[in-house]
């Protein structure tokens, strides 16, 4: 197993939730954000000299939910204050920008970085197009063009001219060029169908984060299986770096502990600062899919028993984990330590205490459930 330490940097501060969407950004204080993003670059630098794989962030727009814009910003600063661990973007959403201007950012941190980015490309969610006035129809289309267009600018030894259906470009060289070859790998969301083929036609890795609803396991090994099935009609078979599932995650010295940090720092996220744009969803897009059970409807309890977070001592934990990687057969599993309003300082003791006591443990067991999914498939 590899782990990744993620961090969408939720703003801490908001005093109740809002009534309309967007949420009023009157509670914001730049001072106050200045200290919340050197607590971030923290966390960073923590997890790599706690032996994580990866840190992990995406992007949120006009929401206290995450403070990230644009994830190659923060890739950029993690980057100058670490040397080996990798940077996992989970972003952009290509529909909405300009494929050129992904590529050109993406490389710039791939090089200065000395070659660890981790490459999101993805579609984007409701919210994302409502901010940017984007146009959901074509957006499929506009997120294979892109994906094309980004790995031939990346891979090209010479100017590359470009027409599609949505994207035209007359010449294109790009500065600076990617430090990994062929290029960074990619990775994506294979939710459904068509998100599959177009992550294994580029051999991506595909991840699940955020899991919401009690069958959240279940259906991130459907998901797995189903891209595996996929990437045998591309003519590769996907190993276990290649899925990745997120989940929240409070280590402590004790379950008791980590049950008192968790419920109102997850009680913050799902009930505060998250939620309002789908009470308030002007009309209903392809983007957004039912969910099976609202988030609000679980408590802590039901999440841990689903397997939707990982909370106790960094014995109960590295149980948590083991479960969800066995369940699942993701290779790389992210854990989410900056959960809602949750002090920085607990959020560096799990982070240590995982690093010290919970991947250790797990790497010595090294359970191996790719191979019983992949034989369950060929059985």
């Amino acid at each position: 197993m590899k782990f990744c330490s993620f961090n969408h940097m939720p703003w801490r501060f908001v005093k109740a939730r809002t009534s309309t969407w967007p949420y009023d950004n009157a509670d914001f204080e730049a001072p106050v954000a200045r200290r919340e993003l050197s607590n971030f670059l923290t966390q960073a630098s923590i997890a790599e000299e706690a032996g994580f794989d990866w840190v992990g962030f995406g992007e949120e727009h006009c929401n206290p939910f995450g403070l990230i814009p644009n994830a190659c910003i923060a890739a950029s600063l993690v980057a100058a204050k670490t040397s080996r661990i990798r940077l996992g973007v989970f972003g952009a959403a290509l529909p909405l920008l300009n494929p050129v201007k992904v590529a050109e950012e993406y490389a710039w941190v791939d090089t200065f970085s000395g070659g660890r980015l981790e490459a999101g490309f993805m579609r984007g969610v409701p919210q994302n197009y409502f901010v940017y006035n984007g146009d959901v129809d074509g957006s499929w289309d506009r997120l294979e063009e892109a994906a094309q267009l980004i790995v031939r600018l990346w891979t090209a030894d010479e100017p590359v001219s470009w027409r599609s259906k949505y994207y035209t470009f007359n010449r294109i060289s790009l500065w600076p060029r990617c430090a990994q070859h062929p290029h960074p790998p990619i990775l994506m969301t294979a939710g459904s169908e068509r998100s599959a083929r177009v992550a294994a036609r580029l051999r991506a890795r595909v991840g699940e984060i955020h899991l919401k609803q009690r069958d959240g396991l279940s259906r991130v090994r459907e998901t797995f299986d189903r891209y595996a099935d996929i990437a045998d009609q591309f003519s590769w078979q996907p190993g276990p770096d290649v899925f990745v599932v997120g989940v929240y995650a409070c280590i402590a010295r004790s379950d008791e502990e980590a049950f008192q940090k968790m419920e109102p720092a997850l009680n913050y996220t799902y009930n505060v600062i998250s939620g309002g744009f789908k009470s308030q969803e002007p009309k209903p897009t392809p983007l957004a899919e039912p969910a099976k059970m609202p988030e609000e409807s679980l408590t802590l309890k039901q999440r841990i028993e689903a397997g939707l977070v990982v909370c106790g001592s960094a014995r109960t934990a590295a149980e948590q984990i083991a479960h969800i990687h066995e369940r699942t057969g993701a290779g790389i599993i992210s854990l989410h330590f900056q959960v809602g309003n949750m002090s920085h300082t607990d959020v560096c003791r799990s982070i240590k205490l995982c690093g010290d006591i919970v991947i250790p443990s797990l790497n010595r067991r090294r359970p191996d459930a790719l191979m019983a999914r992949k034989d369950e498939r060929t059985a």
